[in-house]
């Protein structure tokens, strides 16, 4: 769903300052206003919808900013995944899919959020610089990421032997 306001919005009421917005597709947005001011509300949904907006950049951060960081990273996660697959807490091989996986994530998730981030101009030309940068680690993972992931499944797996 979208965050910008489009047709009628449904708002209720649960609390005197907590506030749900349901969006389009479903999707539920929880703010909080003290004020029943129409400007007021506006002004803290916006701030509420930018706090996770920020919150949820700062998780993936390493997919826009530089190769060699989100390569660290890449692995990382890739071994706290594996771990939790060969003791027995996760039935997901993390190596089933990787290189395939990390495209989708760029595509469903890292580019539309970088996407927002520059959008929303709260950071100036940082947000063009981080949507850019999300682009080129993905159009080189595109062209590098079978060899990458492969090198660092293998390099995993010979860790844990």
């Amino acid at each position: 769903g979208k965050y910008e306001a489009r047709g009628e919005l449904l708002m209720k009421r649960n609390s005197i300052s907590t506030r749900t917005l349901q969006m389009e597709g479903g999707q539920t947005v929880e703010y909080f206003a003290t004020s029943s001011n129409e400007d007021d509300i506006k002004t803290a949904l916006r701030h509420s919808v930018m706090l996770e907006t920020m919150l949820n950049v700062a998780d993936v951060s390493h997919a826009m900013q530089s190769w060699e960081l989100f390569c660290f990273w890449n692995r990382k996660l890739y071994e706290e995944l594996y771990s939790a697959f060969k003791a027995g807490r996760s039935d997901n091989d993390p190596s089933s899919g990787w290189y395939q996986n990390e495209l989708n994530f760029f595509r469903g998730y890292i580019i539309p959020l970088s996407e927002k981030m520059k959008k929303s101009g709260v950071f100036g030309d940082r947000g063009e610089e981080w949507m850019k940068n999300a682009t080129r680690i993905r159009d080189r993972w595109k062209k590098e990421g079978k060899r990458v992931s492969k090198e660092m499944i293998n390099a995993v797996r010979k860790d844990f032997e």
